[in-house]
């Protein structure tokens, strides 16, 4: 009997490195249906769970003014600029998440509510992919945009960026 409940604890210790190890490695180029990341899973590699190709930029959560609260961003990483912000105006604490449904809706969820969303639910979203122009895209089964952060614009505008009529920066 001891040596059942030893071998309980140390099955779980295993597990919760084996979780640690798996959280801290990030996804380069694309994230795909299904993912959840909360700030905290995050912490080792600055809160970014998803890097661009050729490491240009950066996509996850970066901490606000007050180290208690967060954002959801793409950042340039050589230049620590960030250049879109998901939840600019309602900030998260490091126990909320993004949630990539698999039903194709990406959304920051704050407590019961969201902090954010793509409003793609149904859609057919294949991937998430962050381009190294900075783009964070959702890309349909056929390889169609469905939705990008360059259409959302929040204070930065870059390069290939398209300003349109009716858009305003935040």
């Amino acid at each position: 009997m001891g040596l059942f409940r030893y071998t309980g604890a140390l099955c779980f210790c295993v597990l919760l490195v084996f979780k640690t190890c798996i959280a801290g490695s990030q996804h380069i180029g694309k994230l795909y249906p299904g993912f959840e990341a909360t700030q905290m899973e995050w912490i080792n590699n600055n809160g970014l769970f998803l890097i661009s190709n050729n490491s240009v930029f950066g996509f996850g959560f970066y901490t606000a003014l007050d180290v208690q609260f967060f954002s959801l961003v793409v950042i340039h990483i050589s230049s620590a600029k960030v250049v879109w912000t998901a939840n600019r105006g309602l900030l998260i604490r490091d126990s909320d998440k993004f949630v990539f449904e698999k039903s194709g809706n990406a959304y920051l969820q704050r407590g019961n509510g969201e902090a954010w969303s793509a409003n793609t639910s149904g859609q057919k979203v294949e991937c998430m992919e962050l381009q190294d122009s900075g783009n964070l895209v959702l890309l349909g089964v056929n390889g169609s945009i469905l939705w990008q952060s360059f259409s959302h614009p929040t204070d930065t505008l870059l390069p290939g960026q398209q300003f349109m009529e009716g858009m305003r920066l935040k």
